[in-house]
């Protein structure tokens, strides 16, 4: 059955002759009918994925950008992998560290697209489902912005072929409720009965304390060193395959304020120092990046 579906796949996308860019192989659309089942649902998911290929633009993408982010500890997976009880690969969110804003919506669907992909090629388990666990203190109003999280939201579920099993927030400021509640109607059913709030004593219902992310109270940290290197021979590869073809940029004309990315005061900062330590190091980044931007401007001016 998984056979024909993939065939079935294959020769829709030749009838239908889509405008991607790039050339699917057998890999692409095995995803797709595993993840989806359905020949309708694998290929709603497939046409969206096309769409939204147009507007990431992997060709052009900064791999620095993404390896200064990943190393605020904002967004990643543990290497090597880890799982939870119920056996699905971890991935986890420290929002604290991460403005959506600063990183921008092209760059925070090449980073989600990018990891999500690795997960699914290199992690066992992974095809059967993910288990993404979130520090929330950092939600508020001066991280939300409207066209960022809903483009987010639609990439996750709407085009990337992949299974949430749990999308869990721990330790939610009480504007999180109302913040939820403006992006729940861009969620699925599904994920909507997987997305939850919960404590920091919760969640190790779900996940063993070894296997979980420090910032969560867990034990686990993170080897970035070890990780970045095979990420970034991973995002070579995968940047090259959805750079195959030559993309259509009439779709430039739609992106928004947060499109592109700026520098952010967490880069370049160690993510292990104590909360009054980081507190000290975030005023002295933020200081000097105001002095440099004045400066650009003094000699811009000139």
């Amino acid at each position: 059955e998984l056979k024909d579906l993939i065939d079935q796949l294959q020769a829709k996308w030749e009838s239908e002759k889509l405008r991607a860019t790039f050339t699917p192989d057998r890999r692409f659309f095995y995803r797709f009918a595993i993840c989806k089942k359905t020949l309708e649902k694998a290929w709603k998911s497939i046409e969206n994925f096309v769409k939204c290929s147009h507007r990431a633009d992997f060709k052009t993408a900064d791999f620095d950008i993404l390896d200064k982010e990943m190393r605020t500890h904002s967004f990643l997976t543990p290497w090597p992998p880890t799982y939870s009880k119920a056996g699905h690969p971890l991935l986890f969110w420290n929002s604290s560290r991460f403005d959506a804003g600063v990183l921008g919506l092209r760059y925070l669907w090449i980073l989600q697209w990018s990891v999500l992909h690795f997960l699914l090629d290199y992690v066992p388990g992974a095809m059967s489902g993910i288990m993404i666990s979130a520090d929330g203190s950092g939600i508020g109003w001066s991280r939300f912005y409207p066209e960022v999280q809903t483009g987010m939201m639609t990439a996750l579920q709407g085009c990337i072929p992949v299974r949430i099993k749990g999308l869990n927030i721990c330790n939610p400021p009480w504007v999180a409720n109302m913040i939820v509640k403006l992006i729940k109607p861009f969620m699925s059913a599904k994920i909507q009965k997987r997305f939850s709030f919960m404590s920091e004593k919760d969640v190790l219902d779900l996940i063993d304390e070894e296997n979980l992310i420090y910032f969560l109270k867990g034990k686990h940290i993170p080897d970035q060193d070890a990780f970045m290197p095979i990420f970034a021979e991973y995002f070579q590869e995968f940047a090259s395959f959805m750079s195959t073809n030559e993309r259509d940029t009439s779709y430039d004309r739609e992106n928004g304020t947060y499109w592109n990315c700026k520098e952010s005061p967490y880069w370049g900062i160690d993510p292990l120092l104590s909360e009054s330590e980081m507190k000290v190091a975030l005023k002295e980044q933020k200081k000097a990046m105001k002095a440099e931007h004045k400066e650009k401007k003094k000699r811009e001016k000139e």
